[in-house]
Protein backbone atom coordinates (compact mmCIF):
# COMPACT_ATOMS: atom_id res chain seq x y z
CA UNK A 1 0.00 0.00 0.00
CA UNK A 2 2.86 2.38 0.80
CA UNK A 3 4.45 1.65 -2.56
CA UNK A 4 1.27 2.55 -4.42
CA UNK A 5 0.96 5.72 -2.35
CA UNK A 6 4.59 6.58 -3.15
CA UNK A 7 4.02 6.07 -6.89
CA UNK A 8 1.06 8.45 -6.68
CA UNK A 9 2.64 11.18 -4.54
CA UNK A 10 6.25 11.30 -5.83
CA UNK A 11 5.44 12.27 -9.46
CA UNK A 12 2.74 14.61 -8.18
CA UNK A 13 5.46 16.48 -6.28
CA UNK A 14 7.06 17.42 -9.62
CA UNK A 15 3.73 18.92 -10.69
CA UNK A 16 3.56 20.81 -7.40
CA UNK A 17 7.03 22.28 -8.00
CA UNK A 18 6.05 23.26 -11.55
CA UNK A 19 2.89 24.90 -10.22
CA UNK A 20 4.78 26.79 -7.53
CA UNK A 21 7.45 28.09 -9.89
CA UNK A 22 5.11 29.14 -12.70
CA UNK A 23 2.62 30.62 -10.24
CA UNK A 24 5.38 32.70 -8.66
CA UNK A 25 6.49 33.99 -12.06
CA UNK A 26 3.26 34.42 -14.02
CA UNK A 27 0.46 34.17 -11.47
CA UNK A 28 -2.56 31.94 -11.81
CA UNK A 29 -3.39 31.61 -15.50
CA UNK A 30 -3.65 29.03 -18.26
CA UNK A 31 0.12 28.87 -18.67
CA UNK A 32 0.54 27.92 -15.01
CA UNK A 33 -2.12 25.24 -15.23
CA UNK A 34 -0.78 23.94 -18.55
CA UNK A 35 2.81 23.76 -17.32
CA UNK A 36 1.67 21.96 -14.18
CA UNK A 37 -0.33 19.47 -16.22
CA UNK A 38 2.53 18.82 -18.68
CA UNK A 39 5.14 18.35 -15.94
CA UNK A 40 2.82 16.08 -13.96
CA UNK A 41 1.97 13.90 -16.95
CA UNK A 42 5.64 13.69 -17.90
CA UNK A 43 6.57 12.71 -14.33
CA UNK A 44 3.95 9.94 -14.25
CA UNK A 45 5.05 8.60 -17.64
CA UNK A 46 8.70 8.48 -16.53
CA UNK A 47 7.66 6.90 -13.22
CA UNK A 48 5.66 4.16 -14.92
CA UNK A 49 8.00 3.39 -17.81
CA UNK A 50 11.32 3.72 -16.00
CA UNK A 51 10.65 4.15 -12.28
CA UNK A 52 8.55 1.04 -11.72
CA UNK A 53 11.05 -1.35 -13.33
CA UNK A 54 13.90 0.33 -11.45
CA UNK A 55 11.99 0.02 -8.18
CA UNK A 56 11.27 -3.66 -8.80
CA UNK A 57 14.94 -4.25 -9.64
CA UNK A 58 16.09 -2.40 -6.52
CA UNK A 59 13.60 -4.27 -4.39
CA UNK A 60 14.73 -7.63 -5.72
CA UNK A 61 18.49 -7.15 -5.97
CA UNK A 62 19.73 -4.35 -3.75
CA UNK A 63 19.22 -3.36 -0.14
CA UNK A 64 16.90 -0.44 0.42
CA UNK A 65 19.63 2.09 1.06
CA UNK A 66 19.00 5.70 0.16
CA UNK A 67 22.18 5.75 -1.94
CA UNK A 68 20.73 3.08 -4.22
CA UNK A 69 17.68 5.24 -4.81
CA UNK A 70 19.86 8.29 -5.50
CA UNK A 71 21.63 6.30 -8.20
CA UNK A 72 18.22 5.35 -9.60
CA UNK A 73 17.29 9.04 -9.65
CA UNK A 74 20.35 9.82 -11.72
CA UNK A 75 19.39 7.05 -14.14
CA UNK A 76 15.86 8.47 -14.38
CA UNK A 77 17.20 11.94 -15.01
CA UNK A 78 19.14 10.73 -18.06
CA UNK A 79 15.79 10.38 -19.84
CA UNK A 80 14.99 14.02 -19.14
CA UNK A 81 18.49 15.17 -20.04
CA UNK A 82 18.19 13.52 -23.43
CA UNK A 83 14.74 14.99 -23.88
CA UNK A 84 15.56 18.55 -22.85
CA UNK A 85 19.17 19.15 -23.90
CA UNK A 86 20.80 16.62 -26.20
CA UNK A 87 17.90 16.14 -28.63
CA UNK A 88 17.17 19.90 -28.95
CA UNK A 89 20.86 20.58 -29.58
CA UNK A 90 20.93 17.91 -32.27
CA UNK A 91 17.79 19.40 -33.77
CA UNK A 92 19.35 22.87 -33.72
CA UNK A 93 22.46 21.62 -35.53
CA UNK A 94 20.46 19.73 -38.17
CA UNK A 95 17.97 22.55 -38.75
CA UNK A 96 20.62 25.28 -38.92
CA UNK A 97 23.80 23.62 -40.23
CA UNK A 98 25.68 26.93 -40.24
CA UNK A 99 24.90 27.60 -36.56
CA UNK A 100 28.20 27.78 -34.69
CA UNK A 101 27.66 28.61 -31.03
CA UNK A 102 30.44 29.38 -28.63
CA UNK A 103 31.50 26.79 -26.08
CA UNK A 104 29.89 28.82 -23.32
CA UNK A 105 26.56 28.73 -25.15
CA UNK A 106 26.79 24.96 -25.60
CA UNK A 107 27.74 24.41 -21.97
CA UNK A 108 24.95 26.66 -20.70
CA UNK A 109 22.39 24.85 -22.90
CA UNK A 110 23.58 21.48 -21.63
CA UNK A 111 23.56 22.64 -18.01
CA UNK A 112 20.08 24.13 -18.27
CA UNK A 113 18.85 20.90 -19.79
CA UNK A 114 20.56 18.63 -17.28
CA UNK A 115 20.70 20.29 -13.86
CA UNK A 116 16.95 20.73 -13.48
CA UNK A 117 16.04 17.14 -14.44
CA UNK A 118 18.65 15.79 -12.04
CA UNK A 119 17.41 17.95 -9.16
CA UNK A 120 13.75 17.16 -9.86
CA UNK A 121 14.50 13.44 -10.14
CA UNK A 122 16.41 13.49 -6.86
CA UNK A 123 13.50 15.31 -5.22
CA UNK A 124 10.87 12.87 -6.52
CA UNK A 125 12.94 9.80 -5.66
CA UNK A 126 13.57 11.21 -2.17
CA UNK A 127 9.83 11.66 -1.66
CA UNK A 128 9.30 8.08 -2.91
CA UNK A 129 11.99 6.71 -0.59
CA UNK A 130 10.62 8.60 2.44
CA UNK A 131 7.17 7.10 1.86
CA UNK A 132 8.27 3.54 1.08
CA UNK A 133 11.25 3.45 3.47
CA UNK A 134 12.70 0.15 2.20
CA UNK A 135 15.38 0.28 4.88
CA UNK A 136 12.83 -0.60 7.57
CA UNK A 137 12.83 -4.26 8.54
CA UNK A 138 9.15 -4.78 7.65
CA UNK A 139 9.78 -3.67 4.05
CA UNK A 140 13.09 -5.45 3.35
CA UNK A 141 13.25 -7.84 0.39
CA UNK A 142 13.19 -11.53 1.17
CA UNK A 143 16.78 -12.23 0.08
CA UNK A 144 18.38 -10.10 2.80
Amino acid sequence: MRTLLAFIIAPLSIGAIAFGLTFAITGLNYFTLGATLIFTIYAYVVALIFGLPLYLLLKKRIAGRYSSYVKAAVILSVVSILNYSVIPLYDRFTTYPNWSPSWTTLISLLLEGSVYPILLSLFAVSIFWIIVRPDHSSNKPENQ
